[in-house]
């Protein structure tokens, strides 16, 4: 794949794979399992978009250590898959991974907008406002994939005027995709949140998540395109579950 695409693979919820041009995969809270229905909830899809026994990655971000995000029957078979795959996270992430006997080898604990620089990779940690009572540590990530700049937000609480000021470098980035959560579900933004996130980063593109995934915990993206300002809403991609978009810089 040539300098200036980048492959985007919605792994459902709040995950995703990104492919670079050199063929490297970064994966953020991928969440390939069942292990939700043990908390009651009902699954929309009855498949998921990839199995963790058979992906490919290199690198993988965690978010926060909320199940749907650091889910440990996906990310022990996809560690055992690719065993020079590395892991990076908040620290309550890194323990809980420790403590599932993942080596502390491939475990990398991330500070608050930690730079790392990873195979031509630039990423940042983002702050993220934890969205219950019980606090740890919520992060969102940019990736500079040289020259294509992504940010991902993760969970974050919803009240964004609270805490806008604590996103103030990451919205002056000139972003490529904005990948934001839009369902206020369990404290997370909801859609005039995300839009108005959306119209202060002002991205080429912007692709809703953290839907499409719970029956007990959706909503119609639809209702955050109509938040948009009307001369954003031609950037924003709506991905099918499972879906892959192929971004091409300029286009």
């Amino acid at each position: 794949m040539k300098k200036g695409k980048l492959l985007i693979h919605w792994l459902g919820q709040g995950g995703f794979a990104f492919t670079t041009s050199s063929g490297k995969v970064i994966m953020v809270d991928p969440f390939l399992s069942f292990s939700a229905r043990k908390d009651n909830m009902t699954y929309i899809h009855s498949t998921f978009p990839i199995s963790p026994e058979k992906a490919k990655v290199d690198y993988i971000f965690l978010t926060h250590d909320h199940s749907d995000h650091t889910d440990e029957e996906t990310l022990l078979p996809l560690l055992k898959a690719n065993p020079r795959a590395r892991v990076f996270g908040p620290p309550e992430s890194c323990s809980h991974l420790k403590k599932i006997g993942i080596s502390e080898e491939r475990i990398f604990e991330v500070n608050l907008e930690h730079h790392l620089h990873i195979d031509g990779i630039k990423v940042i940690s983002v702050y993220a406002e934890c969205t219950d009572d019980n606090w740890i540590t919520h992060y969102g990530y940019f990736f500079d994939f040289d020259p294509i700049k992504v940010y991902i937000t993760g969970d974050t609480k919803k009240g964004l005027h609270k805490y806008v000021d604590k996103l103030k470098w990451i919205i002056e980035q000139k972003l490529d995709i904005l990948i934001v959560c839009i369902n206020e579900g369990f404290n997370n933004l909801g859609p005039e949140d995300a839009a108005k996130l959306t119209a202060l980063i002002n991205p080429r593109i912007v692709i809703p998540m953290h839907y499409d995934c719970f029956v007990e915990n959706t909503i119609d993206p639809q209702k955050f395109i109509d938040q948009l300002k009307p001369s954003l809403r031609s950037r924003v991609v709506l991905l099918e579950y499972g879906a892959k978009y192929l971004y091409k810089l300029g286009k």
